[in-house]
């Protein structure tokens, strides 16, 4: 079984029976349908935007979790509104 783990922001989704390009897939999907639409309030329209960091779990799911965070900083650094695999990032840590 493959799992994947999507972070974004202080929340974290886990794709279960998923491999890394149909994890990402699902986090672009979510990206697109939250950024589709203005949000209409009292105070005026604006746009939602999500970045998402997405790792897989091998062993240890805090160090996937860890890895998807680092992976979703690398996305705002680039502008936001994004989805990054932990796979394309050199983590340091």
């Amino acid at each position: 079984m493959s799992l994947f783990v999507g972070v974004a922001r202080s929340s974290c989704a886990f794709f279960p029976d998923t491999d890394e390009a149909q994890a990402l897939d699902i986090a672009n999907k979510l990206r697109a349908a939250i950024s589709a639409h203005d949000v209409i309030t009292s105070n005026g329209a604006f746009r939602v935007t999500i970045t998402f960091g997405v790792a897989g779990v091998e062993f240890d799911v805090q160090d996937a979790i860890r890895r998807a965070d680092v992976a979703l900083y690398e996305g705002k650094n680039q502008g936001g509104n994004t989805v990054v695999p932990a796979t394309q990032i050199h983590d340091k840590n």
